[in-house]
């Protein structure tokens, strides 16, 4: 079922990423997890002004930017 699954990337806040990336994984589905500890709940709303908000904005871009170059 898996190779029907894309490459997932989880990134929250705090370890919330750790428990939907390590259900992705046990479904032999690859997965990139992130965790920002001591971020806020959608933080990411909050960028640029909040540095952590701007990392994980740039790591989804560089994810899905990897992924594209592999497909085309």
């Amino acid at each position: 079922m898996s190779a029907e699954l894309a490459d997932s990337m989880v990134g929250q806040a705090g370890h919330d990423a750790l428990r939907p990336a390590a259900r992705a994984a046990h479904a032999d589905v690859p997965v990139t997890a992130r965790a920002f500890p001591g971020a806020p709940h959608v933080f990411q709303g909050f960028a640029p002004a909040v540095e952590e908000a701007a990392q994980a904005l740039d790591q989804v871009a560089d994810f899905i930017n990897s992924h594209a170059q592999q497909e085309g």
